[in-house]
């Protein structure tokens, strides 16, 4: 049996380099401050693990629901629309985090949560009345 899951595979394509781009921010800055383990006091680094941290905490989770939906045969272009939203959010929650500016934080949560909850209640539904 074989899947065709474009809107899944695409979206987790489009999201790896900003997840490869935030690991290796983490990465690089605790090489040379030599902080093996933990934030050692350090505002910089507390600001480059949460906004890692904070998108490996949303994105599976979306993922997941993504193909459920997409599973569920709900139409690609809804499908798109909900990955392209979550995908500038995670954007833009980065970057929020990343130069610690409040006022954008608000916004990449709530469009990020906003597919997730969207899909969630629709793949729902889909099982519940099916």
């Amino acid at each position: 049996m074989s899947f065709h899951l474009p809107v899944t595979t695409l979206t987790l394509t489009l999201l790896l380099p900003l997840f490869m781009f935030l690991t290796l921010r983490v990465i690089r800055y605790r090489r040379s401050k030599r902080v093996s383990l933990g934030l050692d006091g350090n505002d910089e680094l507390l600001y480059r693990v949460r906004a890692h941290g904070n998108f490996m905490e949303y994105t599976p989770l979306f993922l997941i629901i993504l193909l459920m939906a997409e599973l569920q045969g709900l139409g690609q272009t809804t499908l798109f629309i909900f990955a392209g939203v979550f995908i500038v959010a995670r954007h833009i929650h980065a970057v929020a985090v990343l130069q610690n500016k409040v006022k954008l934080r608000f916004p990449g949560m709530f469009f990020s949560l906003i597919p997730i909850i969207g899909l969630a209640l629709r793949t729902a539904v889909k099982v519940l009345f099916q």
